[in-house]
């Protein structure tokens, strides 16, 4: 095991050549598909409860990234980042909206280095029309930005999703796909709507569009 001054050295020899991200990063994907290998494993012998590991996430993520051929990812609550760091060459620009000065600090000193990334600080109820109103190209939206325990903040309520989804669905029909996660917690109870309201309300501007929930993510196909 290295000392620390030891391993000081080493960071600052690798800063020096340009090589400590590059390190870094594959470090940071090692230890989470390792620690994904079981976390799965465990998850598909309970019968896959709610939630899945973040990595099952990730695959639908990906999957409807490249089947509908997005090139843009948007991403409300940043919370440790791992997300856009998972996905970040999946997507040709990725903007992710946190409303947490803490989180905001920590994902930047972080993530960027990342050049297709960009970082929002700010309540995603504000931030993420301004986003939108930047992108060129089909987006895929992950909607995440409900507060939790630890360090995350806490707006006006504990999830803005039914600002986020209104502001979505108020704009022309497109090819974007909105990927709403945790929706065990949409019960009515906390400041969440059910489901159901979510789906009539889908229903109601996006009269095509399909309304899936699995895997603890509902799926709004195309808004």
């Amino acid at each position: 095991m290295q000392s620390k001054p030891t391993r000081r050295l080493g960071i600052a020899l690798l800063r020096f050549a340009g090589l400590y991200h590059f390190f870094h990063d594959m470090r940071r994907d090692r230890q989470f598909r390792e620690s994904s290998r079981e976390r799965v494993t465990v998850w598909e012998n309970l019968g896959r409860p709610a939630p899945p590991p973040d990595i099952v996430k990730y695959a639908c993520i990906r999957r409807y990234a490249r089947s509908r051929k997005i090139p843009i990812f948007v991403e409300t609550g940043t919370f440790k980042g791992n997300a856009i760091f998972s996905l970040r060459n999946e997507f040709r620009e990725i903007h992710s909206i946190e409303l947490s000065e803490e989180l905001y600090v920590r994902a930047t000193k972080d993530l960027g280095h990342l050049k297709r990334v960009h970082l929002h600080l700010g309540d995603s109820t504000v931030e993420l029309p301004r986003v939108a109103a930047g992108l060129k190209g089909s987006a895929l939206y992950w909607l995440d930005g409900h507060f939790c325990s630890g360090p995350s903040a806490r707006g006006a309520k504990d999830t803005p999703i039914f600002e986020e989804l209104s502001f979505l669905l108020s704009r022309p029909p497109g090819d974007d796909v909105v990927l709403v996660d945790d929706a065990r917690l949409f019960s009515g109870r906390d400041g969440y709507p059910t489901v159901e309201e979510l789906r009539s309300m889908v229903a109601a501007k996006r009269p095509g569009a399909s309304f899936e929930v699995r895997d603890d993510i509902i799926r709004i196909v195309p808004v």
